[in-house]
């Protein structure tokens, strides 16, 4: 029996809110166990499909300075150069981080660690309860790490990768393709998924065959590494040091907390729209000098950190390369354009020219499934692809093979909150979302159907409480 999940982003509290309660693991655990016993597993094994933890979504690549412990939130006093995308020059030897930047990360790394104990307790298996209903089970237990793209250093550092690795009481998978699992038992191919998305995989090829991946690519710093962090991540604070003195510690803090789920918000190019919405309406109960004050720190701060961000040297080099002439309005001329219109426009006037770009088709949400044929067809057996990274559970019977039997992608989505652009185009509305799938050997499940052969079955659940 296969157990995979996704995306839970676990965190060190900083940019982000606080993680996935340890009691979602728990009621995890307990399904999974219950179904190991109702269909007589054989074996047990977890694969956790990237993004487990972040180590981008984070205010400690701002400070403290080097040397100093992680701590409560200060002015900005860690280098630039001290970054994992510090050196413009960086993806001609992704291996050579500076020793700063490496101890930085895996601090960071350490602090998610103790931020969230009880979650990786379950994740290992070291609960007491847990680990005594494994043992019950009296059948092998396994557990495979696939990095993504905000835990991207997996692959780069190996103090990050041992001590990840140690977290989870998990191992590598494939030898030399520790990207991606090809367990034909189960009929399945999987990765994170960002590999053809060109924003966080920066060697993306769309007619790119999976065969062709590399372990050097998944080195490479992408554009959407300093984008979370140099802009997301850095937001919070930059707008609450924005408002004026008169405003209270009250809306100051809720300000703050409200833009710490910015990473939430789906689709994420809904962002700015999101911006506007959310903050500003915390201060609704509140005097109309309070609510303008909000929205002027905003844009002042909007202005700020995308000026700060298109003038790092690794950004420069980025746009540089990838400003492809006679091409179509591709990423580097979206980065510029936001640029462009940042300076001349306020928030609201930049929200609604995005707007207006995405109603003539500039900007469009991909298919995540469009690539799943050619894993299918990469990987013997496989009769099921699996990627994460969107965040958004999918099931997509895709065809048959010659055995007429269903091939499918599935996305495994994530546990993290959810912020969704309503259909009014107006608002949003939060949740909470867990999804795993769970997929059985063909000796396995066999109370359930006539046929032998792999089967599979998906929970998906949300919550607004």
């Amino acid at each position: 029996m296969l157990v995979v999940i996704s995306d839970l982003h676990l965190n060190d509290g900083s940019a982000a809110p606080e993680n996935i309660s340890a009691k979602a693991f728990a009621i995890w655990m307990e399904e999974v166990l219950a179904l190991a016993r109702q269909n007589e597993a054989k074996e047990l094994v977890f694969l956790y499909l990237g993004d487990i933890v972040d180590l981008l979504r984070t205010e400690y690549w701002f400070y403290p300075k080097p040397g100093d412990a992680l701590g409560a939130q200060a002015n900005e006093t860690f280098p630039l150069e001290h970054r994992p995308w510090g050196n413009r020059d960086i993806n001609q030897h992704p291996d050579q981080l500076s020793p700063t930047c490496r101890m930085r990360a895996v601090e960071i790394l350490r602090k998610i660690r103790h931020e969230a104990a009880a979650q990786f307790d379950y994740l290992n298996g070291q609960v007491d309860w847990v680990k005594s209903s494994l043992a019950t089970l009296g059948i092998p237990i396994r557990r495979y790490y696939i990095p993504g793209n905000h835990d991207r250093l997996f692959l780069v550092d190996p103090t990050i990768r041992l001590e990840l690795l140690q977290a989870l009481g998990a191992a590598t998978i494939q030898g030399d393709r520790p990207f991606e699992a090809v367990l034909p038992e189960y009929g399945l191919v999987a990765r994170h998924g960002h590999e053809w998305d060109p924003w966080n995989f920066e060697a993306c090829e769309e007619s790119r065959l999976p065969a062709a991946m590399k372990a050097d690519d998944y080195k490479l710093v992408p554009i959407g590494d300093p984008i979370t962090t140099e802009l997301l991540a850095r937001l919070p604070f930059t707008v609450t040091a924005c408002l004026p003195a008169e405003i209270s510690n009250e809306v100051r803090g809720h300000v703050y907390d409200q833009l710490r789920h910015i990473e939430d918000v789906r689709p994420l190019s809904k962002a700015l729209s999101w911006v506007l919405v959310e903050p500003a309406s915390v201060a609704a109960g509140y005097d109309k000098a309070t609510q303008e004050a909000i929205l002027e720190a905003m844009n002042k701060a909007a202005k700020q950190i995308i000026a700060d961000f298109i003038q790092i040297p690794f950004v420069k080099e980025w746009i540089s390369k990838h400003d492809r002439w006679n091409l179509g309005f591709d990423e580097a001329d979206k980065l510029q354009e936001i640029y462009r219109l940042s300076r001349v426009l306020n928030i609201k006037s930049l929200d609604k020219a995005l707007k207006t770009a995405e109603s003539l088709g500039l900007t469009k949400e991909d298919d995540d499934s469009r690539t799943a044929d050619r894993e299918l067809a990469y990987a013997p057996n496989a009769r099921f692809c699996v990627y994460g990274h969107t965040h958004t559970f999918r099931h997509v019977p895709m065809s048959r093979n010659s055995n007429r039997e269903d091939l499918v992608y599935f996305n495994a989505g994530t546990w993290r909150p959810r912020v969704a652009h309503a259909k009014d185009q107006k608002t949003f509305a939060s949740y909470k979302e867990m999804t795993y799938l769970v997929f059985y050997r063909a000796d396995e499940d066999l109370g359930t159907r006539s046929s032998k052969s792999v089967s599979y079955e998906l929970w998906n659940g949300m919550m607004k409480k």
